[in-house]
């Protein structure tokens, strides 16, 4: 969800989740990972009919958690995000969002599956590059002050 704070800039909350599930055959043996990600952020957008491109930066928390086999495990960590995209409008503050994304770890990872670590298992060297589609929904000043009366 985004806010614009000033024409073409908007701040922008970030939720994300991601579950995968794998099981194996006739056995009870299921695989799993997943991760909630919470972040905020900010793009620019450039007017380019009938929708906008946008460059941005953000920031991201993330913990995961996971399952293999008889093991249970999970780590915290945090990320930085460049992005840039088009956006097409569908309806009124409601878009489409074709974009491009890099992400790349920061600090050390956390949790109880890092604790004991040797550093160099401990740093959050990852980084990724995607191709993101998505709903992107804008909030109007008169939204919220519709909410406020």
């Amino acid at each position: 969800m985004g806010y614009f704070v000033m024409d073409n800039l908007s701040a922008d909350v970030l939720i994300n989740y991601t579950y995968e599930g794998q099981s194996k055959g006739d056995s009870n043996e299921e695989n799993s990972l997943s991760a909630l990600g919470i972040g905020i952020g900010g793009r620019y957008f450039y007017p380019m009919a009938p929708g906008k491109i946008y460059g941005g930066l953000d920031f991201l928390y993330n913990t995961n958690s996971w399952k293999v086999s008889d093991y249970d495990g999970g780590c915290n960590a945090m990320y930085l995000g460049l992005k840039a995209g088009y956006v097409l409008p569908i309806v009124e503050n409601v878009y489409v969002d074709f974009g491009l994304r890099y992400q790349m770890g920061l600090g050390d990872y956390g949790g109880d599956d890092y604790e004991h670590a040797l550093d160099e298992y401990k740093e959050n060297e990852e980084s990724t590059f995607g191709f993101n589609l998505g709903l992107q929904i804008f909030f109007s000043n008169d939204f919220f002050i519709s909410l406020l009366e």
